[in-house]
């Protein structure tokens, strides 16, 4: 049996950068006492409301921090930037592991906000191979398109990291089809997710809360208790028993591609 400790790290945003790093790493201290193997970052954690005056330098920083934490404690740790390429900004998850960069993936579906933004979609979902298992991506409102969600379950992913912003409601009537939802992407498609959210303000000044959890195939293993406060949000995921399930889930196996061929067209609703 390969048992991975995982964590969520569920912060509140400083609005200097700085700070943030400081805070974090405590609360990372606190999944290194759980004997974290992989930990998973909210979106934006290391950004503010001045974001695009600052790109450059936040990525450094960002990446540096990310960089370092991997190799003090040893473990897969994923954070995000936001990047100019080409006169284009791109939202991308970075994934770092004992120090050495093993992947990064764009987020495929900016949310109309990021796109108000200039925030362009990325092209390519990416596998990732770590010590620990195969991983993948999914940023934030990625998690919402069934299509991406399949294609990480056919590249056998064993552990999917979901970093995210999840805004502040009054009433909240979608709280149980949410974490249904999740369910639902994991048991399809036979991986584990880790969902990390910030909390605090988002970086057009937005209310956020964290809604963080890890979920497995078969229901959520742990979720936050209190999604307005900070918290580590940790899991034992069993690899081999994964790897098992895999096996018998047909919707995988026994797929008919040919039927499928509007998946692959842009188009309107069918009516």
């Amino acid at each position: 049996m390969t048992l991975i400790k995982a964590a969520a790290i569920q912060v509140q945003k400083d609005k200097e950068v700085k700070k943030n790093f400081k805070r974090i790493e405590k609360l990372i201290e606190r999944a290194i006492s759980k004997n974290s193997d992989i930990i998973c970052l909210p979106e934006y954690f290391s950004m503010d409301s001045n974001f695009l005056k600052t790109l450059d330098e936040n990525k450094e920083d960002t990446l540096s921090f990310l960089k370092d934490i991997s190799q003090k404690y040893g473990i897969i740790i994923l954070g995000n930037v936001l990047e100019e390429i080409e006169e284009r900004y791109y939202n991308i998850a970075y994934i770092y592991e004992k120090g050495s960069l093993i992947g990064k993936q764009v987020k495929i579906h900016p949310t109309r906000g990021e796109r108000a933004l200039g925030i362009t979609p990325g092209r390519e979902i990416n596998a990732f191979e770590s010590s620990i298992g195969r991983i993948g991506v999914l940023v934030c409102a990625d998690v919402l398109y069934p299509e991406m969600c399949r294609i990480l379950g056919l590249m056998n992913i064993d552990i999917v990291l979901n970093p995210v912003v999840s805004f502040y409601r009054d009433t909240d009537p979608t709280k149980d089809a949410r974490r249904a939802l999740y369910i639902s992407r994991a048991y399809d498609n036979s991986y584990y997710i880790i969902k990390a959210g910030g909390i605090g303000k988002s970086i057009t000044g937005l209310k956020i809360v964290g809604r963080s959890l890890i979920v497995a195939p078969w229901g959520i293993l742990k979720y936050s208790t209190d999604e307005n406060k900070e918290e580590v949000v940790t899991a034992d995921l069993d690899i081999d028993l994964l790897k098992e399930i895999r096996k018998e889930n047909y919707s995988l196996t026994d797929r008919v591609p040919e039927a499928y061929k509007l998946l692959i067209k842009q188009t309107d609703i069918i009516k």
